[in-house]
């Protein structure tokens, strides 16, 4: 080997390495500024429904009942305040994020206590005129200006996260404020690293993901002629971390992307399309591998109802990104017994729906039906998208076999579907595919195990 050969590779191991470098480094940045995001999506999320339940609470004030507190020993037999505090107590005790409620008013120089939702004589209690020695200089200002507000601050009862709204009379004027304590730990910062372990946790599993791909590519390049037993291996070291991966994809993907930067539901989105492909091509080859020793694979009874039901829910999400509408036609039947592996039905199903979702048009539906006969089961998966030619139709059960005349989906291969022959075979079961038009329909049948 030249010494410009041996310089050549040298510059190419280098590039590559700065590329795995810098592309680890990107996802760290795009974890991190995640992060920072949720961070500030949660935090003034937390705030602006505190300020509101602070500020509709304070509405419900009659101001001529609160002008008639003394704020001294007196108002323990005033109605009023025998009333304001049993609907404080209430308040507190049906909404158990709240620690405290209270009512103030400002006199002379200092703020002092006029009710609150703590029972006299508990450790918490403060009697009425008690003053308020922490009282910030915002929630002064709150008296001249009548601005409600939130702040995080601690007293001598703890650390709270705190709204302030102002109680007006009917001139306008500001004649008391009410207060509503929530825990600062376990209603402000918890959340907030709750949130962010999803969030890391997911980039963490991508980094994770981009490791394993580089591992497993030295592997095969390395041991071509042992690649049985390596993807033997490897398929389960992958297929966990990329499992959690669509786990906490799909958590965040279901829930109010809206919140979410452009940017970030994107790779989110790319992360969990990507790490279901993956793994359904680490389930064709584990079951390549396993069709080569048959005898430890013992058929069993099996309830398809359960199987496909799930994949069903599992694939909706996926369908929704992918602007498609899964649906189930009829109802599920009690149950469909039948002889074989439960994980080869998983797995037929998946690369069934994984096909119908590669061909499938945007905004089109995909339909799935099952149907009970006397001896045997019919499954229907029904899409609508990209014709299978003719002449392509037998061929795609045949090996592998790349349709080229679909030019949006040349990547996609009928590996899994010669897989889904080769499996319906061994079950006594067959799988066929039917074209009309732009509609694709699969039917997959197989023999009930009575």
């Amino acid at each position: 080997m030249g010494f410009n050969t041996l310089k050549h590779q040298a510059k190419e191991r280098a590039l590559k390495t700065r590329q795995s470098t810098l592309t680890i480094l990107l996802t760290l940045g795009i974890g991190i500024g995640a992060m920072a995001f949720t961070t500030y999506n949660v935090s003034s999320n937390t705030h602006r429904i505190l300020l509101h339940k602070t500020e509709s609470l304070a509405l419900l004030l009659d101001p001529e009942h609160i002008n008639t507190l003394q704020a001294d020993d007196r108002d323990e037999t005033n109605p009023t305040y025998l009333f304001y505090k049993m609907k404080f107590e209430q308040i507190k005790n049906v909404n158990p994020e709240i620690q405290f409620v209270y009512l103030m008013r400002r006199e002379a120089d200092a703020i002092v206590f006029l009710l609150d939702s703590v029972e006299e004589g508990g450790v918490d209690y403060s009697p009425p005129g008690q003053v308020y020695e922490e009282a910030t200089p915002e929630l002064y200002r709150t008296f001249e200006t009548g601005k409600a507000f939130t702040e995080i601050a601690g007293d001598r009862w703890g650390h709270w996260l705190t709204g302030f709204a102002p109680v007006r009379d009917e001139t306008g004027a500001v004649i008391a404020v009410l207060g509503i304590d929530a825990n600062y730990y376990t209603e402000f910062l918890i959340p907030i690293l709750r949130y962010n372990a999803i969030v890391a946790g997911v980039f963490v599993m991508i980094l994770v993901m981009m490791l394993l791909n580089r591992r497993l590519t030295k592997i095969q390049e390395k041991a071509l002629s042992e690649k049985n037993a390596i993807l033997h291996v490897t398929s389960h070291e992958v297929r966990t971390p990329l499992t959690r991966i669509r786990w906490a994809c799909e958590l965040l993907l279901d829930g109010d992307h809206q919140k979410l930067n452009p940017e970030v539901y994107e790779i989110l989105k790319q992360t969990y399309i990507s790490s279901i492909q993956m793994i359904e091509r680490i389930n064709i080859l584990k079951l390549s591998i396993e069709l080569s020793d048959r005898k430890k694979t013992p058929f069993n009874e099996v309830d398809l109802v359960p199987i496909y039901s799930k994949m069903i829910q599992h694939y909706t999400l996926f369908a929704k990104l992918q602007h498609v509408t899964l649906t189930h036609k009829g109802m599920f039947p009690k149950n469909m017994l039948v002889k074989g592996i439960a994980e080869w039905y998983e797995t037929m199903g998946a690369i069934i729906f994984m096909n119908c979702l590669y061909y499938s048009t945007p905004q089109s539906e995909i339909v799935t039906e099952f149907q009970t006969h006397e001896k045997f089961i019919q499954i229907t998966v029904q899409g609508v998208g990209s014709p299978i030619p003719q002449d392509q139709i037998t061929k795609i059960f045949e090996g592998i076999h790349t349709d080229n005349t679909l030019t949006e989906h040349t990547e996609a291969t009928g590996m899994g579907l010669y897989l889904v022959s080769k499996l319906s075979m061994l079950m006594g079961g067959s799988v066929r595919a039917e074209v009309s038009g732009d509609v694709t329909r699969f039917i997959l049948e197989f023999p009930l195990s009575s």
